[in-house]
């Protein structure tokens, strides 16, 4: 396992991608874990859960972590999964309580793509359908807030606040900004589907296969993302940081950076981390 923990802007973006094997991926300022294909003390500590899909290296640990949580006496865990997979999820939550003898107590909410999730703190989930080999769901987090006018600039702290008792609201105007996105496993077309996953300001995105030791064919029979497919595109990201995660086994960290810095170009590769336990994990 290669843990990795990144800081980019206001969030931090911390655990492990390794296709295959296991995806569980937390940013802990929204209380927050994508995918749970192992639990890591990390992830136990996150509120919601927010599984993409049913493959085993995205939520083969879901047990394990609504076991923990109950054994450290935290409260029942949000977990969000595709409207397709809630009633078998729900057995086999069922299932695993009859062994266990005791109730975890989840709350187990469908993510239907579309319809918002209000999380507090002028924050927002908005679940989009993905783009895999099995029903999928991406995860967008719209952070919500307002700012001043231009035209009252220049009034002073007190000033804004008389004429803001007299006016209310109307000093500011909305801003409403896409967060983060999280792709979960992934063909190319995700980006044309959903082009705002582009302007994302950190974008979480699956790149599992990097040169010729596999092609961008083996990557598409799996439902996954060649780099190939990305530098193609390299001038469409208009992201202020993107983390490539889910690298197959066949590279090793060490591997991964090398081939992102030969490959990628300077002005994509400027914005790029890549999701492995190597260093700050940025390139």
């Amino acid at each position: 396992m290669h843990s990795c923990s990144l800081k980019l802007g206001h969030y931090t973006i911390r655990g492990t991608s390794t296709a295959g094997v296991e995806t569980s991926i937390q940013v802990p300022e929204l209380s927050i874990c994508f995918d749970i294909g192992t639990c890591l003390r990390t992830s136990i500590r996150m509120n919601r859960l927010l599984i993409t899909h049913a493959h085993p290296d995205h939520f083969g640990s879901l047990i394990s972590y609504l076991g923990a949580r109950l054994l450290y006496g935290m409260k029942p865990a949000d977990v969000y999964v595709g409207l397709e997979s809630v009633d078998q999820i729900q057995q086999l939550i069922e299932i695993a309580e009859s062994l266990q003898g005791y109730s975890f107590g989840a709350n187990l909410v469908a993510a239907i793509p579309g319809v918002p999730v209000r999380f507090g703190g002028g924050m927002t989930l908005y679940p989009y359908v993905g783009n895999h080999c099995i029903p999928t769901t991406g995860y967008a987090i719209w952070s919500e807030s307002k700012k001043l006018k231009a035209e009252y600039s220049h009034l002073t702290g007190p000033e804004l606040a008389h004429l803001r008792h007299q006016i209310g609201d109307q000093l500011t105007y909305p801003v409403r900004r896409l967060a983060i996105a999280y792709s979960g496993d992934s063909f190319i077309e995700i980006l044309d589907d959903h082009p705002e996953l582009l302007e994302a300001q950190t974008l979480l995105l699956e790149c599992s296969f990097l040169d010729n030791k596999k092609d961008r064919s083996t990557a598409r029979a799996g439902g996954h993302i060649h780099l190939d497919e990305i530098i193609e595109r390299a001038d469409t990201f208009r992201n202020q940081h993107i983390v490539l995660l889910h690298f197959s086994q066949i590279y090793t960290p060490a591997d991964v950076h090398v081939i992102l810095q030969k490959r990628l170009p300077d002005h994509l590769k400027a914005r790029v981390s890549a999701f492995t336990g190597q260093g700050n994990d940025s390139q």
